[in-house]
């Protein structure tokens, strides 16, 4: 029963991770817009996001839970 009680650290750690992806994806869309129209061409909306997303966590880095 004890596994279903998470410790503050863990809830910070989710909390975090959260606001995190809810920013990144707020900001995605302004900063592909400053991106110049010749290259967004290759560059589709999706593989921006993702790799913003991946540069992101990899910076945080394994903190929390």
């Amino acid at each position: 029963m004890n596994d279903l009680i998470m410790s503050d650290r863990e809830v910070y750690a989710y909390l975090i991770t959260g606001l995190v992806l809810l920013l990144i994806g707020l900001l995605a869309p302004i900063l592909y817009s400053f991106i110049p129209e010749h290259l967004q061409e290759p560059i589709n909306f999706i593989a921006f996001f993702l790799a913003l997303f991946i540069v992101v966590f990899v910076a945080i880095g394994p903190r929390g839970g």
